[in-house]
């Protein structure tokens, strides 16, 4: 008698999981895959290992909302334990209500208990009008496990379809947020408000929201599987480490060309990378400014390194937000930082200066001198006046500095110094063009060569490039073992 009893309890359950697992019904399934879309639960498929998959809260909801429009769990990505959320845009569009927002919220709190990250798949048609303040109120608390979880567990959001005002907000206070597909939108307002606003529709990689964008779910989720894997699980681990490199004393002479000239940065980092592998983040905003990881002998780090060939690497507001950001993070995450410098200098002009020049070079400062991992900074190119100050100087708490020998370091760059020294000098000269073309190279070899800064213990030696990832490898190994206290707690917000 009992055991037919269960028998038929439990026939019931499977039914009723059988309808949970269908979200919104077969037809809006196939609605969504027909917009080029997954639907929820295939998008976890992708994300996780196969057969990890364990959900929470599966029966949560109604029949007019099966699961509340959101699949809530926990599994592995390259069997590391993750916990994950993914929307359900078949069921009442993803919509956020009360109960939506709580399936979300203990999913955060489970994961900042266990100390691992959390990822979103975002795809909603917003706050559930229906619920009136109760959805708001829903935003609020999922925003505040947000702020609760920040620099303790990596935050990851993947926008998969709309993510609008309150959304936006949520995933924006992530530590990463990808675009994936074409119906990734993330935006302050929805699009028939921006365009009645006379607006178009704006891109949240190129404004900063977001970190990464790719063509298709798969591949987006098959990055963000690899992002997950790389970082550590929580702020008292570090990042998973690898063997080492076969090839780490072997040299990259192709650097040693790219000594003189304007040149793509991105060949640098590729060069110091073991096996060319490069993570670039936010590569579409500020693109006069890399940040991304590498690995190097197996570890892996953060790099932040002025691009000479857009705008030479200028120091503008948001390339300033974009570093800063980014190594409050590796900070955070005990990630060492390597700095590669070659920028023309800090912006010039009354507009960038109101776009926010001092206080974001503020941030950077802040962000450099208060990290506590190790920090390694390499001058390729030029470092003059408040732009070397700022790009991971000795000054600012920076363990090692190296410089290549065609590197130029001085208080101002060659041509502006010699314009302010000896402005009489060229005026009176029976050529000035010649005369002050005379001087700058005075200039350079006398004030901004790199062994002036060598002999004053700005920098600790001039190396071949060729030879730059031999010696960071040895630099970060020797500080892997770094302890540094703090004066202060580690901060949980990035600076802006």
């Amino acid at each position: 008698m009992v055991s037919g009893v269960y028998a038929m309890a439990m026939r019931d359950i499977e039914e009723l999981r059988a309808k949970i697992m269908l979200g919104g019904g077969e037809s809006r399934m196939e609605d969504q895959r027909r917009r080029g879309k997954l639907t929820a639960r295939e998008r976890l498929a992708l994300l996780l290992d196969p057969k990890s998959f364990l959900e929470t809260d599966a029966f949560t909801g109604s029949a007019d909302v099966p699961g509340e429009g959101v699949v809530t769990g926990f599994g592995t990505v390259e069997g590391r334990p993750v916990y994950v959320y993914s929307q359900d845009f078949t069921a009442m569009g993803g919509s956020l209500g009360r109960v939506h927002a709580g399936k979300i919220c203990k999913v955060m709190d489970l994961a900042l208990k266990c100390g691992v990250p959390v990822v979103g798949l975002l795809d909603s048609a917003g706050a559930r009008l229906g619920e009136g303040l109760d959805a708001v109120a829903g935003y609020g608390e999922v925003c505040r496990r947000h702020a609760r979880c920040a620099g303790l567990i990596p935050q990851i959001g993947v926008v998969m379809g709309p993510c609008i005002g309150g959304a936006a907000y949520a995933a924006a206070m992530m530590d990463f947020v990808f675009l994936a597909g074409k119906s990734a939108l993330m935006q302050t307002w929805g699009p028939q408000v921006t365009e009645a606003s006379g607006g178009g529709v704006a891109s949240a990689v190129e404004n900063g929201a977001a970190q990464f964008a790719f063509d298709t779910e798969e591949e987006c989720l098959g990055r963000v599987r690899e992002l997950v894997a790389m970082l550590p699980a929580n702020n008292l681990e570090d990042a998973p480490a690898l063997p080492g490199a076969a090839d780490i004393n072997n040299p990259a002479p192709e650097l040693n060309e790219l000594a003189a000239g304007v040149y793509d940065m991105k060949t640098v980092l590729a060069a110091l990378s073991d096996g060319g592998f490069w993570l670039g983040a936010s590569e579409a905003f500020a693109p006069n400014l890399l940040t991304g990881f590498l690995r190097v002998n197996g570890r892996l780090a953060g790099a932040v390194a002025n691009q000479p060939k857009c705008e030479s690497g200028v120091l503008d507001a948001p390339a300033l937000e974009k570093a800063a950001r980014f190594i409050s993070f590796c900070d955070r995450f005990n990630i060492p930082v390597v700095s590669l410098v070659d920028t023309s200098g800090m912006a010039l002009g009354a507009k960038l200066e109101n776009a926010g020049l001092i206080r974001r070079g503020a941030a950077l400062i802040s962000a450099y001198a208060s990290a506590s991992v190790p920090k390694v900074t390499v001058v390729c190119g030029r470092a003059h006046g408040g732009a070397f100050a700022i790009m991971g100087s000795r000054a600012l708490g920076i363990d090692t500095v190296y410089a290549w020998p065609g590197a130029e370091i001085s208080v101002a760059g060659p041509d502006t110094a010699v314009n302010i020294l000896h402005a009489g000098e060229i005026a009176s000269a029976e050529d000035p063009q010649e005369r002050r073309a005379e001087l700058v190279e005075r200039y350079k070899s006398r004030e901004s060569n790199p062994a002036v800064a060598a002999t004053g213990g700005h920098v600790d030696d001039i190396i071949e490039p060729a030879l730059t990832r031999l010696h960071i490898a040895a630099a970060l190994e020797m500080l892997s073992g770094k302890r540094e206290s703090r004066t202060q707690a580690r901060p949980g917000v990035r600076p802006v």
